[in-house]
């Protein structure tokens, strides 16, 4: 009887190892695309070209394409988006995220975990806009992401589930942050140091947030649950 549990036991440990192990593997394949396309130089030709891996459905819109996939009937989902100048059709806004929302179980896979990646050419009208203090233009920016977020992605969720579903939760952590950071605005202070923003995600445990303005350009990553593990010592938080 004891030796039928160990089996069973090893057994559960081995699908959910396999599990944790997918999904880091997920993070390596997701952000290496995202890395690839640089803001005002790649052209939608040269994204079109590169966006997407194998297994992954490719959906091209009229100013932004994206790449999505599933892993074990949706425990883990990702995606990327680049979307381009109306005028140069130069990549000036691109995201990555991916998530295991549905983990279960011990080890690397006990938390459910997300990551996303974005990385924008800002309107200036917000950068001109007077703010009240450096906390208010940095609420206002994160504001403006969403926005651009929302409106890049919504003419091609109608074409994946998987990218609709991705789309729902950055959307919904976004306007979690911008909620906490507008009833203490003091805490926005914390977004350009690389420990990050601490924050606490309604159903993803906790979460850390760092967001950097420089040159016109904003970059922004958050990462929720294990992710968030030595933070401020990952190399593509040190080097935002």
């Amino acid at each position: 009887m004891k030796s039928k549990f160990v089996w069973f036991l090893m057994a559960v440990l081995f699908v959910v190892i396999i599990s944790g192990c997918h999904r880091v593997a997920q993070d390596t394949t997701t952000f290496n695309q995202y890395y690839r396309t640089a803001l005002k130089v790649s052209t939608s030709a040269d994204v079109i070209s590169m966006i997407g891996a194998e297994g992954e459905a490719r959906i091209l819109g009229e100013n932004a394409v994206a790449s999505c996939g599933e892993a074990k009937k949706g425990s883990v989902i990702w995606f990327n988006a680049v979307a381009f100048d109306d005028d140069t059709s130069r990549a000036f806004r691109k995201y990555a995220f991916v998530a295991n929302p549905k983990a279960k179980g011990f080890g690397m896979a006990k938390t459910q975990t997300m990551r996303f990646d974005a990385k924008l050419v800002i309107n200036i009208d917000v950068l001109n806009e007077p703010h009240a203090n450096d906390n208010a233009r940095k609420i206002a920016v994160l504001k403006s992401l969403l926005k651009d977020f929302s409106g890049d992605l919504k003419p091609l969720e109608k074409d994946s589930s998987v990218l609709k579903s991705g789309s729902l939760m950055v959307k919904q952590l976004l306007k979690g942050l911008i909620y906490k950071l507008e009833a203490s605005p003091a805490r926005a202070g914390d977004l350009e140091k690389f420990t990050g923003m601490d924050f606490d995600h309604m159903t993803l445990d906790k979460g850390k947030a760092r967001m950097v303005i420089d040159n016109g350009v904003v970059e922004l990553k958050v990462m929720t649950g294990s992710t968030i593990k030595n933070f401020n010592k990952k190399l593509d938080v040190l080097s935002m």
